[in-house]
């Protein structure tokens, strides 16, 4: 997914960049080095990862809106998504616009092919080398 870098903190070793998409504005962690670090106001195709497990119910849970959303809150991050297919093992597909993002899921039965409400603290985007 193509995004746009609206502000850069690389106070810290880690990089913390807010961005536009075509479904809101997000926050996440550039993963990278600072010899790589993105410039204000480029436009970068970029995957996300959540690495945090997620539980039905409380960080996932199904979404009144069925539409792709990103927004930063309070909290973090929601990200509002499909949820495309979950394996045996609780590694599930979430179509965010053109992306897929795999996420670890635990409990519940999972409403495959329905939007759902992702709220984590932590997102780390990856620069598309293609």
């Amino acid at each position: 997914m193509e995004i746009q870098i609206i502000k850069i903190d690389d106070s810290t070793e880690d990089i913390l960049v807010n961005f536009t998409t075509p479904y809101g504005e997000g926050r996440a962690f550039w993963n990278g080095t600072k010899k790589y670090k993105p410039e204000l106001n480029e436009k970068y195709k970029v995957e996300y990862d959540i690495s945090d497990t997620l539980e039905w119910g409380k960080e996932i849970t199904l979404s009144k809106n069925n539409d792709f959303s990103i927004e930063t809150t309070e909290d973090g991050i929601r990200l509002t998504g499909k949820l495309e297919g979950v394996d045996r093992d609780g590694i599930a597909e979430l179509r965010f616009g053109e992306s897929i993002i795999q996420l670890e899921i635990e409990g519940g039965k999972l409403p495959t092919g329905k939007f759902v409400d992702i709220n984590t603290n932590e997102i780390e985007i990856y620069e598309k080398a293609y």
